[in-house]
């Protein structure tokens, strides 16, 4: 996080939480998944989220169309968490095949 400013900090664990929030509510509507994990880590210059299921997954076209929705206006899914991750400055990363789950991770500077 910003150790620089006080307000940024705080937006942006807000944002961090809907980017939580979205990504578990996504496993829940769509990946039949049985068993999902969140993990958040820090480390001295980055913070890392990430959502990973067993669930059914997707191809390697839905995964492109996703990485393809950088400027998507969009406030839900995959490209909403996209969007909010790109407004703090993190980048956001999916691994995916079918029927072998879905991994979503977010990295962050902490300044």
């Amino acid at each position: 996080l910003d150790r620089s400013s006080a307000a940024s900090d705080v937006y942006k664990r807000q944002e961090l939480t809907r980017i939580t929030q979205s990504l578990v509510s996504n496993v829940v509507k769509h990946s039949q998944a049985t068993r999902a994990r969140v993990t958040l880590t820090y480390q001295e210059d980055l913070l890392s989220l990430d959502v990973v299921d067993n669930g059914r997954g997707m191809d390697e076209e839905q995964v492109r169309k996703i990485a393809a929705e950088k400027l998507s206006l969009s406030p839900v899914g995959l490209a909403g968490v996209r969007r909010r991750a790109n407004l703090i400055g993190a980048t956001m990363h999916v691994e995916s095949a079918p029927d072998a789950g879905c991994g979503v991770s977010i990295q962050m500077p902490i300044r």
